[in-house]
């Protein structure tokens, strides 16, 4: 009976290939921290790269869910605040509260006090006070009135019927004044000149069917400036 020798190329090939894959998984080995039975027999573990994304790894695709989830946490829109604003300068003390949304059956059109002059260096009774429209055009300012406040608190009446039939359109602004003001300015209505502005310690109120739509309050504004902002949640400047 004759015996079956393999040829000596192939002998010597095999024992190459085998020493080849015995360095490779010796290798694994060491490199992965893992036990030969983890390495030959594990279903649970995926390596790609230097990234385990075994169900028990801190880089499981698990948490990357929960890490994008967090990072879209993050960048959601602020909630929209009822607008405060207190603003104050060496010069200046301004305290604005504005509620356009203070009527619950009826949003009143949106108007907002956006600069008051007190006088200038000419004269006490040059004084103006400018009011924009944020909302959509309105019909008339029927409804509307304006109204001063001392430092002691007593409240006095400047425009009512008197702007009735004006209106001011969608992010335009209009000027009204006192009647005896002499200023550069078109205006849509005039104030009774007995009803002059404080330099200091004064308010300014904006009322929409006897409900506070604006307040404005100035510790002191300068002769021949003004107090000016530039939207209803804007800082108060003086102007240039």
């Amino acid at each position: 009976m004759k015996r079956f020798f393999l040829p000596k190329q192939v002998l010597q090939r095999i024992l190459i290939t085998a020493g080849a894959v015995i360095f490779l998984f010796i290798l694994i080995f060491f490199l992965s921290n893992k036990s030969f039975s983890q390495i030959f027999f594990s279903r649970e573990h995926i390596f790609v790269g230097t990234f385990d994304f075994s169900s028990s790894s801190p880089g499981s695709l698990q948490n990357l869910a929960e890490t994008k989830s967090v990072v879209k946490s993050v960048v959601k829109k602020p909630a929209v605040q009822n607008i405060k604003i207190t603003t104050k300068t060496n010069i200046i003390d301004v305290t604005t509260t504005s509620s356009p949304d203070i009527l619950k059956e009826e949003r009143p059109p949106q108007l907002y006090i956006k600069e008051i002059q007190a006088g200038d260096k000419t004269g006490a009774k040059n004084e103006f006070a400018k009011i924009c429209n944020y909302g959509d055009t309105m019909s008339s300012l029927s409804g509307f009135s304006l109204k001063k406040k001392s430092s002691t608190g007593k409240e006095d009446g400047l425009l009512n019927k008197q702007w009735s039939e004006e209106f001011v359109g969608s992010g335009e602004c209009v000027f009204v004044a006192n009647a005896d003001a002499i200023i550069p300015i078109d205006t849509i209505a005039r104030w009774a000149q007995s009803y002059a502005l404080a330099e200091k310690e004064n308010t300014l109120l904006l009322y929409y069917q006897n409900n506070l739509i604006d307040e404005v309050f100035w510790n002191q504004i300068p002769k021949g400036k003004s107090i000016i902002r530039e939207s209803p949640t804007s800082s108060w400047r003086l102007s240039s």
